[in-house]
């Protein structure tokens, strides 16, 4: 598992390169390795700032909520100040305000603000994964295992910046 098939993606044997690859533009895998390096860190800098960008998200996403319950909260309050005012022809709409319309809200938009949370969260795992992942091969790979790795590395990085929250 000498040369690297630069058509197929994959790290090949002569036997390989007769019977398959002949006229594939192939090279010593040896020859490869940096320019395979360069794309793979190249690749690792864009699921980095991925995550950079996960991380203001995610700081974005807790004052959004946090603003958001305060607004409920002032609603809140605002609706029992009228409640009181119109006193028992208002304490039925007042319950019903509080208890279901206003209280069922709060606990979707919350529900819905946690799981973009989540969800947040789970990709910037999988990036800082990817990244260490990569940084692992990189550093303790031969040259190899690098060519073996680069074209997956590379998809998974590709995937992994499709990343939308509004997806």
């Amino acid at each position: 598992m000498k040369m690297y098939c630069s058509e197929c993606k994959l790290v090949i044997c002569k036997m390989c390169y007769t019977e398959a690859h002949s006229g594939h533009k192939c090279s010593d895998v040896n020859e490869v390795k940096d320019d395979l390096c360069k794309c793979m860190t190249s690749d690792s800098d864009l699921v980095a700032a991925g995550i950079d960008i996960c991380r203001e998200m995610l700081e974005s996403l807790e004052k959004k909520k946090k603003d958001f319950v305060g607004q409920v909260e002032k609603t809140g309050v605002e609706i029992s100040e009228k409640v009181e005012q119109l006193k028992r022809m208002i304490d039925d709409h007042k319950e019903k305000l509080l208890s279901n319309e206003l209280s069922s809200v709060k606990q979707n938009s919350v529900k819905e603000f946690e799981s973009l949370r989540e969800k947040i969260e789970r990709q910037m795992m999988s990036m800082e994964s990817y990244k260490k992942n990569v940084d692992e091969v990189i550093q303790k790979g031969t040259a190899c295992d690098v060519a073996r790795a680069a074209s997956g590395l590379h998809d998974r990085a590709d995937e992994l910046l499709k990343f939308d929250v509004a997806g």
